[in-house]
C-alpha cells in the first residue's frame, strides 16, 4: 500500500513528505488552479523538486488530440510523471495513444468497475476512485475497490487501484479491498499517526522510565 499527498498546495506537499511513508503526489485541475499561480512551468519545477516519488498531473482539455498533447508535453517537462485523464470516449482514446508511447496514465474519477475496466484495456497504470466522497452516501463503497481489484486479476490487468480517502476508517475499508494505493490530503495522513489510547499508552510507559531512570537515554549507557 502506497501513500501520497492529494494536494496541489505546495507547503502542504512540502509538508506531507515530512513523513517518512509519503511516496508521491496527486494534483487536479481545481488545486492547481487555486495554487499554481501565474508560472505554471515553475511552479510544476518547484513541485516536482519537493516531492518524492511519481506526480499525478491532469489534463485540462476534454478533446483526445489535445490531452495527447498535453500528456506529451507533460512528460517531456517533468520527471517520473503519471498524467490524470477522465474515463470518456475521448479519454479514453487519448490514453490509448499515450499508453503505447510508454506513457504512464492514471484514469481518474472511476466509481464503477465498468469504468475502471475500460481504463485497464486502454492500458492505464492506475485508476483512481473518489472512494472518500462514495462512502459519504454509498454502503458498498469498500466492495467498489475490492471488485475492481479483482476483475484487474481475472482479466490480467496490470492496472493498480487508486483511492482517495479522507480518513482512517475509510483507509481501512482500503486496505481491506486490497487497493494498491492511497491519495489523502495532509491532514488526513498525519491523522493515520494519531489514536488517543495509543498516546496514553506511550506517555504512560516514558513516565515510568523517567521516573527510574530520569533523563538518562540509551545511548549514553551502551
Amino acid at each position: 500500500m502506497q501513500f501520497l499527498i492529494d494536494s496541489a498546495n505546495l507547503a502542504e506537499v512540502e509538508e506531507a513528505f515530512r513523513l517518512p511513508f509519503v511516496q508521491g503526489v496527486t494534483t487536479n485541475t481545481r488545486e492547481v488552479a487555486y495554487h499554481g499561480g501565474a508560472d505554471l512551468k515553475g511552479y510544476l519545477s518547484e513541485l516536482r523538486r519537493i516531492a518524492r516519488g511519481t506526480i499525478h498531473i491532469q489534463v485540462t482539455s476534454a478533446d483526445t488530440d489535445t490531452m495527447i498533447r498535453e500528456g506529451r508535453a507533460l512528460t517531456k517537462a517533468v520527471d517520473d510523471i503519471r498524467i490524470k485523464m477522465p474515463v470518456t470516449a475521448n479519454g479514453l482514446a487519448a490514453m490509448q495513444v499515450l499508453a503505447s508511447e510508454g506513457i504512464e496514465v492514471a484514469a481518474t474519477a472511476v466509481n464503477t468497475v465498468a469504468m475502471g475496466v475500460l481504463a485497464a484495456k486502454m492500458g492505464a497504470a492506475s485508476v483512481i476512485s473518489y472512494f472518500g466522497a462514495l462512502a459519504d452516501f454509498e454502503e458498498d463503497a469498500g466492495d467498489l475497490l475490492a471488485a475492481t481489484k479483482a476483475a484487474f486479476t481475472a482479466y490480467g490487468f496490470p492496472t493498480e487501484v487508486y483511492f482517495f480517502a479522507k480518513n482512517a476508517k475509510q483507509v481501512k475499508m482500503g486496505i481491506q479491498a486490497g487497493a494498491d494505493a492511497c491519495l489523502m490530503p495532509l491532514a488526513g495522513l498525519k491523522s493515520l499517526l494519531d489514536h488517543p489510547l495509543s498516546t496514553r499508552e506511550v506517555e504512560f510507559m516514558n513516565a515510568e522510565w523517567e521516573r527510574v531512570y530520569g533523563s538518562i537515554r540509551w545511548d549514553e549507557v551502551v
